[in-house]
């Protein structure tokens, strides 16, 4: 797969798993996958040329269990949100971004 991640992901409300590993998609995550998505548990992204960073809204995400985003262009730093609201995350796999900031 090639291209950007289309905000039109967010009316698939029941989505619970979003496997799109290895690819060649680029842009940013969209917002609406955080807002409208609340019931993913599976977000796995990683090798992929996805840039911007990893929005506060992540923490909407209360039922994530598993993060890779490895292998893409993401920077920033790591929202506080994904800690204090995302509690169930057993895998959280980042390396290979540019990343700044501590993990508190």
């Amino acid at each position: 797969l090639s291209g950007t991640i289309s905000p039109g992901i967010g009316m698939l409300t029941k989505l619970t798993d979003l496997v799109l590993a290895v690819n060649a998609l680029s842009g940013t995550i969209p917002e609406q996958l955080y807002t409208h998505c609340t019931d993913v548990e599976w977000l796995i992204l990683w090798g992929n040329q996805l840039s911007g960073t990893i929005s506060p809204g992540i923490g909407m995400l209360t039922k994530l269990t598993d993060l890779v985003l490895a292998v893409n262009a993401l920077s920033g730093t790591i929202p506080e949100q994904l800690y204090t609201h995302c509690t169930d995350v057993e895998w959280l796999i980042l390396w290979g971004n540019q990343l700044s900031g501590t993990i508190s």
